[in-house]
């Protein structure tokens, strides 16, 4: 976004980029689902979806990688279905009542709201494009250089502390998921809420027919296919801090309930069990502006699951108040703001 705007960007990254949740998550590109948040929180991701093809399409054409971005659907289980429909006639969004068994023979039946324009996309692959499209524009990309201190004088950041040494710039960003506070310390943190919470997934092999749409149930377990047959199976909620190792516990449950919907996962078992941290945040809203009292720090921070949902409108966003411009969204709700002692964590 910036080096498309003839800015000189440098990113620098204590591992590999895009290795944390944004290589971890599912690629639902939708909240799960839509009824279950509020006003502010549909605003940033129904923006994100809005720009999403365009996104895509750019960071495809500039890399000459694919994605795997496609409108696939997604079915969400739940006793209420009229109130899946009614809240999708009110936003403009396609909802109907449908039966879950009509989708695929293999999946168990139970009433559901179908969403067919909710898209899906192949997290690593996203990651491989952006950041190839990113270098082509220009962006300097440094991999295992960590961020150790931010240095701050006069109200300003003057300097990112690394093991290679101290790193300069006119303006920062930090974007570091579930470490972002971490990262600034008590100090600079300016009353962002960010922490980790870990969400273990399965990834199972099948032939690409077996599942053709995302489903998702009402307590947000979810079954996510890929186009040559993979589904992806998930995912916890666990308040770990930063340990990212998976467990039996969680292994056990989610084959258990992913067989419940497509039942000849129960014969299957998991090719690969990962677990990723969210960058957990209170109300599900990111930070995005300018730190309160640093004039050259912002924030773009605690998307939660939907970083990938969120990341073209947080990108505009920020763009937009860095330049001065009238934001399309509201920046209120995104603003460094005091921190919520009673967090959400579930």
């Amino acid at each position: 976004m910036l080096a498309r705007r003839g800015q000189r960007v440098k990113i620098i990254d204590k591992g590999l980029p895009a290795r944390e949740s944004s290589w971890a998550g599912s690629g639902i590109l939708a909240p799960l689902p839509p009824w279950r948040f509020n006003e502010e929180v549909n605003a940033i991701a129904s923006r994100g979806m809005q720009l999403y093809e365009e996104f895509n399409e750019t960071i495809e054409g500039i890399s000459g990688l694919s994605t795997e971005y496609r409108r696939c659907g997604m079915a969400v289980l739940q006793a209420d279905t009229q109130k899946g429909v009614e809240w999708c006639q009110k936003n403009q969004q396609f909802g109907e009542a449908r039966d879950l068994h009509e989708f695929s023979p293999h999946l168990t039946g139970g009433s559901c709201v179908w969403m067919r324009d909710v898209a899906s996309i192949r997290n690593p692959r996203v990651g491989s494009a952006a950041i190839r499209a990113a270098e082509l524009l220009g962006v300097e990309i440094v991999p295992h250089t960590p961020a150790l201190s931010v240095l701050t004088a006069n109200n300003r950041v003057t300097g990112i502390s690394t093991p290679q040494g101290i790193l300069e710039a006119d303006q920062y960003v930090i974007a570091a998921g579930a470490w972002s506070t971490k990262l600034l310390g008590p100090e600079l943190t300016g009353n962002m809420d960010v922490w980790p919470l870990r969400g273990q997934i399965l990834l199972f092999r099948t032939r690409p027919d077996v599942l053709p749409i995302v489903v998702l149930t009402e307590d947000q377990f979810y079954l996510v296919p890929r186009q040559d047959g993979l589904i992806l199976a998930g995912t916890t909620r666990e308040a770990v801090g930063f340990d990212k190792s998976t467990t039996e516990a969680a292994r056990t449950a989610i084959h258990h309930r992913a067989g419940d919907i497509l039942p000849l996962l129960h014969r299957l078992e998991p090719e690969v069990h990962w677990a990723g941290l969210r960058p957990a945040s209170p109300d599900y809203l990111p930070t995005i502006g300018r730190h309160p009292e640093l004039e050259n720090l912002w924030a773009n921070a605690g998307h939660r699951a939907y970083g990938l949902t969120e990341a073209p409108s947080s990108a505009e966003l920020l763009g937009q108040l860095m330049y001065g411009e009238t934001p399309k969204l509201n920046p209120a709700p995104h603003a460094w703001r005091t921190q919520n002692p009673d967090r959400p964590i579930l």
